[in-house]
Formats: C-alpha cells, structure tokens, sequence
C-alpha cells in the first residue's frame, strides 16, 4: 500500500468529486458541525488525506479537503485528488440496489441472473446459480467465492 497516497473519501450525496462551482452558504445546518468532526477524525486516526462534499441537485454546496493528495511532495487534497475507494463501493452499490427495489424495477427475491444472465458462467457447488437471489447477495450469503468465477484475473 502507498501511505503517500490519500485513502479516504466521503461523499455526501451523489455526484462526482470534481463538480465544479460550489454555492457556499446553503449548506445544511449539520454541515458546520460535521466539518469539526471530520476534521478531528482524520487527525486522530492519522489519515493522510479526506474529502467530504455535500450536493444537492447535482451541485457542490460546500467541501472540505484535509491533508495530501501526495505527502511526500506536500501536495494538498483537492478537487481533482483521486482516492482509493476500497470497500465503500459494497455500500453504494446496496444503496443503488435498494433504489432500484423503491422504484419498482426489482425485488430483492429476484434471482441475480434475471439482471446479469452472464452470472450463469459461475460455477456454484452448494446448487444452481439461478437460485441466488439479490438478497442473498446483498446479505454475503450466496456462497460465491473467488475459485468459482470464470473470467481471467490476469
């Protein structure tokens, strides 16, 4: 792992680090406080750089940058940094998915083939794949592990 490298990004809503303009002042009125928090959690758990926005509308209302994009070159965090997103995409995508269930477009019964026929390429040995549900998915219950998947990792 590169330490000199960010690692850690919150977003407050969905939109992409890089939206350009910001309209300060509209913020929420949790928005001040959060920014102390914040500020005080990336100091306590020593990380190197943060960001944290909040949108609304597909605007930037107001960001915080902390830290080094790059510590080594003292380069600061800023709206171009690119993070290391790590595990936080299993939540967006429970988000997404959960989105996708409110509007009607699936149940979280559905076999997960139904979405993405190309799943019937995985080798299941607890059964056949078409019995694995998003919810199933969603909750790490499927038994789907890393030998089973058919696509070349190279």
């Amino acid at each position: 792992m590169d330490f000199r490298r960010p690692l850690l990004v919150i977003t407050i809503g969905l939109a992409s680090l890089a939206s350009p303009g910001r309209a300060i002042g509209q913020t929420p009125s949790g928005w001040e406080p959060f920014v102390e928090l914040f500020r005080a959690y990336v100091r306590a758990d020593s990380i190197v750089g943060a960001s944290a926005l909040v949108m609304h509308d597909g605007r930037v209302l107001d960001r915080i940058d902390v830290g080094f994009a790059d510590r080594s070159h003292n380069v600061p965090v800023d709206g171009a940094t690119l993070f290391h997103w790590g595990s936080i995409t299993k939540g967006l995508r429970a988000i997404s998915i959960m989105q996708l269930r409110d509007r009607g477009r699936l149940t979280l019964d559905d076999s997960v083939v139904d979405n993405i026929p190309e799943l019937r390429r995985v080798h299941d040995p607890y059964g056949p794949i078409d019995r694995i549900t998003i919810r199933m998915l969603l909750s790490d219950t499927a038994g789907l592990m890393n030998s089973t998947w058919p696509y070349d990792h190279g």
